[in-house]
């Protein structure tokens, strides 16, 4: 059972390793302008209280034009100052391992090596440390969902959930993860035909959810809509040469939406696009679900992040942005798998 001292020292770990890493990223010539997006964070000047003024007439049309743009405000508030928000991503991502060491230690019947390396492995995964050292939302965002596996009332979850959609509005994909599907399936005694029907069914209404919420409304259908946007220039890495199918246009999408989440849940991608930093992804993801395996001798992998990732895929053009997107979606289902099977465990 974790205890005070236990919580203090991954605390402080945690923000010693962000440290350390980022000084091998600084030697790697790794700063904070390496993300597109943080210099658009950086540059993209907000006037909180003109906006506010705009806004009086109605508490609802304020929160609403500021829904997804949180971190906007986030930056203001710490007066685009890039040490200051990375110091502040370097704290998100302390107190998330200190939330995720407590959850896991709770939840685990059986603590045995496999559990301290899967820990581990979980705790300070490579890429979360990137995220954490960069003016990124990504640490944030991971830091609110995790208060969400919290043993607490169901109403103390509503204050995270908010920010997470505060933060990013696309942010209601990744729910998809906390639907078991097999075991719905399995209640209602659902055949392989009616089940593909329903995957169907969704299918549609996410594109559909993805057009109202999320893609700019050009004078088009919604066909032409996903393919613009998923098809967008990104900017992108020298170091990504993995194709997005463009030039194969709407088939193109579909394809990318069926063959990204495989590229990424195996990490084979690195064999499309061979080089150090793709390697460095490729070995975290496949290294995870080894340990996950090993421990639980289940799949990771499940139909429901593979869902997840498909529609992710509409939101991007470059497997570097898709990977960064993703991401989150991957650090969720350790959670709930973690979760979900030490529960059943109990029940036995």
């Amino acid at each position: 059972m974790p205890n005070k001292l236990d919580s203090i020292i991954i605390f402080i770990t945690s923000i010693i390793a962000c440290i350390f890493f980022i000084k091998i990223e600084n030697f790697l010539g790794i700063d904070y302008k390496y993300h597109p997006d943080a210099l658009h964070y950086l540059k993209y000047k907000i006037d909180i209280a003109h906006e506010i003024y705009l806004s009086t007439e109605s508490v609802a049309s304020f929160l609403k034009s500021y829904f997804g743009r949180f971190f906007y405000f986030w930056v203001d508030i710490l007066n685009y100052n890039p040490s200051y928000i990375i110091f502040s991503n370097i704290i998100f991502f302390a107190i998330t391992n200190v939330v995720i060491f407590n959850i896991f230690n709770k939840k685990l019947i059986n603590f045995d090596y496999l559990s301290l390396l899967l820990l581990i492995a979980v705790l300070f995964m490579p890429y979360r440390l990137h995220l954490s050292a960069h003016v990124l939302k990504e640490t944030m965002m991971i830091f609110f969902f995790s208060l969400c596996f919290l043993r607490v009332h169901y109403l103390y979850k509503i204050l995270p959930i908010i920010f997470i959609f505060y933060l990013r509005k696309f942010s209601l994909i990744y729910f998809l993860i906390f639907f078991n599907l097999n075991k719905i399936f399995n209640y209602f005694q659902i055949n392989i035909i009616l089940k593909l029907i329903i995957l169907l069914f969704l299918f549609i209404v996410g594109l559909d959810i993805i057009n109202e919420l999320f893609i700019f409304h050009y004078e088009s259908n919604l066909i032409e809509q996903v393919t613009a946007w998923s098809q967008k220039n990104m900017g992108g890495r020298d170091y990504d040469n993995i194709t997005n199918f463009k030039y194969y246009h709407a088939y193109g999408v579909l394809l990318k939406a069926f063959i990204w989440p495989i590229l990424f849940l195996s990490g084979s991608f690195v064999f499309f696009s061979f080089n150090f930093y793709f390697l460095i992804l490729a070995v975290e993801i496949i290294v995870i679900n080894i340990l996950f395996y090993k421990k639980y001798k289940k799949l990771l992998i499940s139909a429901e992040i593979y869902i997840v990732l498909f529609f992710i895929s509409f939101h991007v053009s470059t497997f570097t942005a898709y990977f960064r997107y993703s991401y989150i979606a991957f650090i969720l289902i350790i959670f709930y798998k973690l979760y979900y099977l030490e529960n059943e465990k109990k029940n036995k």
